[in-house]
């Protein structure tokens, strides 16, 4: 799958309705572990390649959607997404620049608390769990204020 094919989906979803956006992206987060360790890093490869593309405020409505359903699921699962996302993104530093970080910042806060919670926690336990140097690329990366909210 390549960037556009990804920015493609991900327009597509961020265009649908919260009710049916929520439940696609359940089973498409299903698939996501069900796939080989290639797999998944060509996925998180290509949506952070192509998220910055789509207008903010369809982008807005896709990652709030992103954050229930990944806060929703379980830690382990959660924590390993995230560590994806974060391995991904140490590797290539101008993914993260592209993006709203600000707004993503927005929308991170707009979670209710248990949700805000259990998406820090796997943030920080994934940061965790990255090596040294991919961690101190990623804090290069995330302004201190938006590493201090989201407790990484």
């Amino acid at each position: 799958m390549g960037e556009t094919f990804a920015g493609n989906i991900i327009a597509s979803l961020a265009g649908l309705p919260d009710f049916l956006r929520a439940p696609i992206l359940g089973r498409r987060m299903a698939e996501f572990f069900e796939m080989g360790e290639g797999e998944r890093d060509g996925v998180v490869r290509d949506a952070l390649g192509a998220g910055h593309a789509v207008p903010f405020p369809a982008f807005e409505r896709l990652l709030g959607t992103w954050l229930r359903v990944v806060a929703d699921m379980p830690e382990g699962r959660r924590d390993g997404l995230f560590r994806a996302y974060m391995a991904r993104a140490a590797e290539d530093p101008g993914a993260l620049a592209r993006y709203n970080l600000d707004g993503m910042m927005g929308v991170f806060l707009g979670l209710d608390e248990g949700r805000r919670g259990a998406v820090s926690g796997s943030l920080a336990r994934a940061a965790g769990g990255l090596g040294g140097e991919q961690r101190r690329r990623l804090s290069l990366m995330v302004p201190g204020a938006a590493r201090r909210l989201m407790g990484i």
